[in-house]
């Protein structure tokens, strides 16, 4: 889902930033999004630094990394 994602999001905007990529992903997982399947680590990291930003909690940004690599 992420690439169809992307792809249809690069087709209505070719200049996506990276801000604009995480804003989607995270519109897609959060709580209440309307993604239903399994959420990989990089996005459950993803979810924990807005939720972090968005109610102010102070704590220090997890480092974003994919350890889920399918191959």
């Amino acid at each position: 889902m992420f690439v169809i994602w992307l792809y249809e999001a690069l087709k209505k905007n070719p200049n996506l930033s990276r801000a604009d990529y995480e804003n989607l992903i995270y519109s897609k997982v959060r709580p209440g999004g309307d993604y239903n399947g399994y959420v990989e680590s990089y996005s459950k990291m993803l979810v924990v630094n807005k939720l972090n930003a968005d109610l102010g909690l102070g704590f220090k940004d997890l480092v974003l990394s994919d350890d889920h690599l399918v191959g």
